[in-house]
Formats: structure tokens, C-alpha cells, sequence
């Protein structure tokens, strides 16, 4: 099943769980933060795969010097952790957790501020481990359109994208973070302002930066969802960095697309639980951020994308995946990538082709990093992904695309089918 197929599955389970909640008549707020969090558990433990020995439970987290998080309503990670003594909360070693959601049956303002504060307290506990790059470089790579640098480069980007390595390596060792509210504001509108005057508050005070956020806040039926690359992300607009958006979609589908690529990346899961993987989220532009340094300092300049009451209202069309149409010149150097990896930008055969159709090196590279496909990396042409293919559609257009999950490979398919379907008709 498919993470879109699961997440309408367990949005129809959830809807009926929650009106068999609301007519217990329940008063005690204590009891009622319990029965959230239960159903919340009831609800991870049905996607979390059983092969990979993971846990769901409520808890802490604790780092090698014994140091604490606040006490946690739900935490998925390795191992069953370690007992908290006459109780069913558990202790689990900051490395082994995979994800954390604070639960709410309202979330508002004074909500958010306080799932704010408490999943803070995990990125506390953060301790630097060793780990596979892989996510961190993909979501580089797609956010700032160029090659994942070095270690030893990473000094040699420019600032802000230096500032951007780093939040990403930050947030990818860090569990995932998640605010789950079963009800809240009664608008996009209103949740967007809301979250914007909570962050206005407290601007200038330390632990309130792009790596203090978290992954994921739901209110409802709305969700504000961090733009870093793990999985979703917009590419830079000016140097500046789409940091948050704002969508409408199925919550549960965010969720489950956060948990499953930390799976996919780090527990060896197949992707194929993205199933054909050409459906885009429909997401509004939110928060955008870019590094800078005043007097020495180095902070964050936020910027808040504002769009009125009725453009959120509408109804955001339905986004598909397509792969990136090219011309005959970019169709042969791409594909020639596909099998060669690199391609020496001072090789005067490149040279002749390239100024065959009219191009430069400069405009060329550009005109492909545009598209996501290659990029300059010293003077070599490198691919910006990892299983880029190339077709030659019916029509006789060419196109390359992403095809690591076969979904170049899907899409093509698809589009023939529909092609040949219009001949019928």
C-alpha cells in the first residue's frame, strides 16, 4: 500500500476514532490528553513495519550524559528503550530516535507555543553521531541546485548556502518533530498568522531558529510543513530559503511521508511505499529565511510570505510530476552523464557541441542546473541526481528526469498510455 493510500486509510480510521472519543462525555483534561495520545500510538503502530524492530511509546529522551527531554507523548525509535520504573513511560538514547509527535486535542496559540517548547527539548538532547549523508545531500542538492560539496568545500560556498548545509545536517541527525493537534484554528489563514506572531514574539531569542522548528505542525485539517528537503522542498528564491509552507492536503500524508524517508534513508525500507510517486503535494509559499551576520552575529532574516484569506481558500490544483523537457544539444549531454557520470567542461569536443547549437559553457550549465539536472562542480559537469535518465517521448520531444524509483520510467509509461488512448477515442 502506498504512503497516499495508507494516509486516507488512517484519516477514515482517525475521523471515526475521534467522534467515538468525543462522546465519552469526559471532563477531566488529564484523561482526555490520554485518550489522544493512545489513539495517536494506536495509529503509528499500524504504519510502523514490524521487520525493523522499532517501538512506539511515550517517554524520554536521553543523552550519553543522562540529560532528559520533557516527558513526550508519543516517540518511535529502535529498541523498546529502557523502563521508566512503575510506569509505561520509556527512556531512549537520543541516536535511536526516529521521530516524536507532541499530541493535542486543540492545538491554538497557547497549544502550539507549549508542543513548540517540549519538542524543542528533544533538539536539546541533540549529540552529533556519524550517519549516511545521502538524505542530507539530496535535499542540498534540491533545494540549492548544485553539488553536494566536500567537507573540506563546504567553507568555499557562499555564506548562505553554507548556513543552509549546516541547518540540514542539524535536522537530519535530529529526530523528526511533529505537533499533532486533532483540532485547532478554523483557517489556513489563521494558523499561518498565528504561527508567524508566535515566531515574532520571540524573535531574537536563541532556540527559535530554522533547526528549532519542527518538522511538522497540524492543526485540523491544516498543516504547516518545514521545507528541507526531507522529502518536500522548493528550490532558493533570491538566497532565500522556503523554510515553511502551508497546505490543506491530508495531514496524515505529511506525516507518513517524514517518517518513511527517514526510513527509506537510514532502515534500508524500499521506496516503493511512495508508490508511482508523480502526485506533487499542493503547498503555499509560508515562511521564507536567509543567513546573515550583523556585528559579528550570525543570525536568520525571516521574511513571511503573506497571502490574503481568499487565495488560501481556494482549493490548490492538483500537482503531477513531470520530467524536465530538453533540446537535442542538453538531450545529448545528459544522457551521455547517465553513463559517464562527469563530462570535462574543458574538453574541446564538449566545447564544439555546445557552440553547435548556440551555446556557451556558462548559459549550458545554467540552463541544467535551472532544470535540477547538472551542475558545475570545479570544472567538471555532474549530475544532480542519483538515477537521472533520459527518453525520447512518441511525439519526438526529449525529456530526463529522476528515475532512481523507476519514476521517469512510470510517468512515460503513463503518458503513452494516455497518448494512445486519444488515438482510440
Amino acid at each position: 500500500m502506498s504512503i497516499r493510500n495508507a494516509a486516507d486509510l488512517l484519516l477514515g480510521i482517525l475521523e471515526c476514532e475521534k467522534e467515538s472519543l468525543s462522546r465519552q462525555n469526559i471532563k477531566h483534561p488529564p484523561t482526555i490528553g490520554s485518550m489522544y495520545e493512545g489513539l495517536t500510538k494506536d495509529l503509528l503502530q499500524r504504519i510502523v513495519p514490524e521487520t525493523l524492530g522499532l517501538t512506539v511509546s511515550s517517554g524520554f529522551i536521553r543523552d550519553k550524559s543522562g540529560n532528559r527531554s520533557r516527558q513526550l507523548d508519543c516517540v518511535i525509535a529502535v529498541g523498546e528503550g529502557e523502563q521508566v520504573p512503575y510506569t509505561d513511560q520509556h527512556d531512549f538514547e537520543f541516536e535511536k530516535v526516529i521521530c516524536v509527535v507532541e499530541v493535542k486535542k486543540h492545538l491554538r496559540s497557547k497549544e502550539l507555543a507549549d508542543s513548540f517548547t517540549n519538542l524543542h527539548s528533544v533538539y536539546e538532547q541533540f549529540e552529533p553521531r556519524k550517519t549516511k549523508v545521502n538524505l542530507v545531500r539530496d535535499a542540498f542538492r534540491g533545494i540549492c541546485k548544485k553539488p553536494f560539496p566536500e567537507h573540506e568545500d563546504v567553507e568555499k560556498l557562499p555564506f548562505h548556502e553554507e548556513m543552509i548545509y549546516h541547518a540540514l545536517m542539524i535536522d537530519m541527525i535530529n529526530p523528526v518533530r511533529i505537533a499533532l493537534g486533532y483540532d485547532g484554528f478554523s483557517s489556513e489563514y489563521a494558523f499561518r498568522e498565528a504561527f508567524y506572531r508566535f515566531l515574532e514574539k520571540n524573535k531574537g531569542n536563541q532556540g527559535f531558529g530554522p533547526t528549532s522548528m519542527p518538522e511538522l505542525i497540524i492543526s485540523g485539517k491544516y498543516s504547516l510543513v518545514k521545507l528541507n528537503g526531507m522529502p518536500i522542498a522548493l528550490e532558493l528564491e533570491d538566497d532565500y530559503w522556503h523554510l515553511y509552507g502551508s497546505s490543506c492536503e491530508n495531514p496524515l500524508n505529511f506525516l507518513l511521508e517524514f517518517i518513511f524517508t527517514r526510513l527509506t534513508y537510514f532502515h534500508n525500507i524500499s521506496d516503493s511505499v511512495f508508490g508511482e510517486d508523480l502526485d506533487l503535494e499542493a503547498i503555499h509559499p509560508f515562511l521564507r529565511v536567509k543567513s546573515v551576520k550583523l556585528n559579528d552575529r550570525i543570525g536568520w532574516e525571516m521574511n513571511y510570505y503573506r497571502l490574503n484569506r481568499e487565495n488560501l481558500d481556494k482549493q490548490l490544483p492538483s500537482r503531477k510530476w513531470e520530467p524536465e523537457e530538453l533540446d537535442l544539444c542538453q538531450f545529448v549531454i545528459v544522457s551521455r552523464l547517465c553513463n559517464e557520470d562527469t563530462i570535462d567542461t574543458k574538453d574541446d569536443e564538449f566545447k564544439d557541441w555546445l557552440k553547435q547549437y548556440g551555446y556557451t559553457i556558462e548559459n549550458f550549465i545554467e540552463s541544467l542546473r535551472q532544470k535540477g539536472l547538472a551542475a558545475l562542480d570545479k570544472d567538471k559537469l555532474v549530475l544532480l541526481t542519483d538515477g537521472c535518465s533520459a527518453a525520447i517521448l512518441p511525439d519526438g520531444r526529449f525529456v530526463a528526469g529522476e528515475n532512481k524509483s523507476g519514476r521517469l520510467s512510470r510517468w512515460v509509461l503513463n503518458y503513452t498510455k494516455e497518448k494512445d488512448e486519444d488515438v482510440d477515442d
